[in-house]
């Protein structure tokens, strides 16, 4: 009889083990499953960010100054930074004068509040041969012309310097004018 009972404790402990095992190998394969989805939930999420940057990089007007009331654009050239364009006060035709922060920062007659044109005039007209001459770019069926500013925009030195640079700068960008993307 005992050698029934020390069978049936051995079969008790040895069933006993098995279950053990199967439970630790059961939450250790759970864990492993776990730290796939995880794996997989920051690829998903390292993927759904690269797409995000990836469509970002894609936009064509990505490193240009966009003129977006008219649909064109033009890159700037190195060192041209915070370009800004605006409607001047004092011209009545479809026209843009840009400046950058930097200039308007340091010289208030260089800004968006001044009244006169601070570093040049981009205008359109219908008109396929203005009788001026100078058209830089005909886009969508309009004649495209670049004036450089008749009169300094800053009253200093050190800003007439920055101006000059800006406005040269400028000028060489607006060549590459074309319809935005």
């Amino acid at each position: 009889m005992t050698n029934k009972k020390q069978s049936g404790f051995s079969l008790a402990l040895v069933s006993t083990v098995i279950i053990v095992i199967a439970v630790v190998g059961f939450v250790v394969l759970r864990m492993l499953d776990s730290g796939d989805a995880s794996k997989q939930n920051l690829q998903q999420t390292s993927d759904k960010s690269g797409t995000q940057t990836s469509q970002q990089q894609d936009d064509p007007n990505v490193g240009y100054v966009v003129v977006s009331e008219w649909g064109v654009r033009f890159r700037p050239v190195d060192g041209l930074t915070g370009t800004i364009y605006f409607r001047p006060h004092s011209v009545t035709s479809d026209a843009y004068t840009f400046t950058t922060t930097e200039l308007a920062n340091k010289e208030a007659n260089c800004g968006k509040d001044s009244r006169s044109i601070p570093i040049g005039l981009l205008t359109r007209s219908k008109d396929p041969n203005p009788a001026d001459g100078g058209v830089i770019a005909v886009i969508d069926g309009y004649s495209y012309q670049y004036r450089a500013a008749s009169a300094a925009c800053s009253e200093s030195e050190t800003s007439s310097n920055l101006e000059n640079s800006v406005a040269s700068s400028v000028s060489e960008s607006i060549e590459s004018l074309e319809a935005a993307k």
